[in-house]
């Protein structure tokens, strides 16, 4: 989310995970429902190995089949992945932007957002005219910090309970869980976590997170709590603390059930101990949403220094349509879509393209830059990155298989495995 708000988002408790929709819609994914694993990529269908330009495949422009009525068949996958790519080969592009954050279950729990509003930033109008084929829904505590672990748990149900509703009444014909098998026309969504302050004392509550599909936890928000430091507390003191050893603790037990780590909202300190953690295990690392320190002078931003490192885990930086995060010309000062871009390529200019992906921040109480439209941005974008030499394969890693790549990842490891 962005730096500029007062009241924030609640999230959700450790019995589910994944948005199910349909009939099943604020249910709890039964165990005895959880798919075969037999090897094959779960999110995407996409290669899980590190992206390079020239292996991406037309295919890579659908989310491929993995899942579905409790069973997956790699085979079967690969044939309908195949399939899809060549419809995709032959028609018009596809950008099918997946975006690692958009607040939609705090507008939906804390401001009583629809979902069938055309004026939201994340309006199915407006996700449809963005080409858009997954969402990343963080879930927040508002002041988790200052709750106590089972207050931030029960925080976490009710807004789970709030959007799950939402979906099932509004969405229910064009939203999908994410590791379902992709439909036309449908959007998949996926839950992580934005403060994990309820699970400072439940490190099994996490891991059931993460076996029902949350693959990306970020540990604190706006202010340093029991885990580890914030970027953005006031006090220079907090803001330069690490991890604690509690947040190790729940840092290695995350990665260990399959999550990522999402250095968002974390303070130098904190990123460095988790990217430590990371590290060690041989795994990736995220930022879902920020800008480039290099640009815009806040310590809310990566720095370069910092953006290498999640690129060399082979992890994915995504950049935020925030205009706080994306200028430093003074309070008040809107960004631009040229502002955008620019953040685009200094991620790629330090991290190589298979660093940079998308992560909005939409939905968080943001002010878009000049010239963004909310989720209906995305097409405007791919215009304006070809036109500055951008390949049609170094634009969909950016919209779709870099993030796809770090995602199918985290199912191998496990993430999902209960869904």
């Amino acid at each position: 989310m962005g730096t500029n708000r007062a009241g924030r988002r609640r999230a959700c408790g450790a019995t589910v995970a994944l948005f199910v929709v349909g009939a099943l819609v604020g249910a709890c994914p039964s165990p005895s429902a959880s798919p075969r694993r037999d090897g094959a990529p779960l999110a995407s269908g996409v290669d899980a190995a590190p992206y390079a330009p020239a292996a991406v495949a037309d295919a890579g422009a659908v989310q491929a089949a993995a899942v579905e009525a409790g069973a997956e068949v790699a085979a079967d996958a690969g044939a309908k992945a195949a399939d899809a790519g060549a419809k995709v080969a032959s028609g018009p592009r596809t950008l099918g932007v997946v975006d690692l954050h958009v607040d939609l279950a705090w507008a939906v729990h804390a401001k009583g957002a629809s979902l069938a509003d055309p004026g939201r930033q994340a309006s199915l109008a407006r996700v449809r005219r963005g080409q858009v084929g997954a969402l990343v829904v963080p879930l927040f505590v508002d002041r988790g910090y200052a709750m106590t672990p089972a207050e931030a748990r029960a925080a976490y149900q009710a807004t789970f309970a709030s959007v799950a509703a939402r979906v099932k009444s509004e969405g229910a014909g064009a939203l999908t869980p994410f590791f379902a098998a992709p439909e036309p026309g449908r959007v998949r969504m996926l839950v992580s976590f934005e403060g994990m302050d309820g699970f400072v004392d439940d490190l099994a509550g996490a891991r059931a997170w993460v076996a029902r599909g949350a693959c990306f936890a970020g540990l604190v928000h706006s202010r340093t709590n029991a885990l580890g430091g914030a970027s953005q507390d006031p006090d220079p003191k907090r803001r330069a603390v690490g991890l604690t050893a509690r947040g190790k603790a729940l840092a290695e037990a995350l990665v260990d059930a399959g999550a990522v780590l999402d250095v968002a909202h974390a303070s130098d300190a904190t990123v460095d101990d988790l990217a430590a953690v990371a590290e060690a295990r041989g795994v990736p690392l995220v930022d879902t949403h920020t800008g480039a320190r290099a640009l815009a002078d806040i310590p809310r931003n990566l720095d370069d220094a910092r953006i290498a490192r999640v690129a060399r885990s082979g992890g994915v930086v995504g950049v935020s349509l925030y205009t706080g995060h994306l200028t430093a010309r003074g309070h008040g000062a809107k960004a631009t879509l040229d502002d955008y871009v620019r953040h685009v390529e200094h991620v790629r200019s330090i991290g190589g393209v298979a660093a940079v992906a998308i992560g909005s921040d939409l939905e968080g109480a943001i002010t878009e830059p000049e010239g963004a439209d909310g989720a209906a941005t995305w097409p405007a974008l791919d215009q304006r990155l070809a036109a500055r030499g951008w390949s049609e394969r170094d634009r969909d890693a950016l919209f779709r298989a870099n993030a796809l790549r770090v995602l199918d990842g985290a199912a191998a490891r496990g993430c999902g495995r209960d869904r």
